[in-house]
């Protein structure tokens, strides 16, 4: 889960979470998606907006070999982590947060 504040303002999920309509008193509000990423690694974002709206759920769905070694689950991680922060959250690899 994340904060919405986290998220960048002109980043796709914060963007697209604030796309509403209102027609004869009924309002719609899109809460959640899914984006197909091509040319990376990670093939799918798929995001909802919690009931508080508040945060927001994020699921980043991709494919990468490792060898299997002793530092293999570290090694996915830091890719997990760089692959969230660069598609989700829009920071290059070199920005701390």
């Amino acid at each position: 889960m994340v904060p919405l504040d986290e998220l960048p303002e002109q980043g796709l999920i914060r963007s697209l979470s604030s796309l509403e309509a209102k027609t004869d008193g009924v309002g719609l509000r899109l809460t959640g998606g899914s984006l197909s990423v091509r040319g990376a690694e990670v093939s799918r974002i798929r995001w909802s907006i919690q009931p508080e709206g508040k945060t927001a759920n994020v699921l980043i769905i991709g494919e990468r070999q490792l060898a299997i070694t002793e530092n293999y689950l570290e090694e996915a991680l830091v890719w997990i982590d760089d692959q969230f922060q660069r598609l989700v959250l829009g920071r290059t690899s070199n920005e701390k947060p």
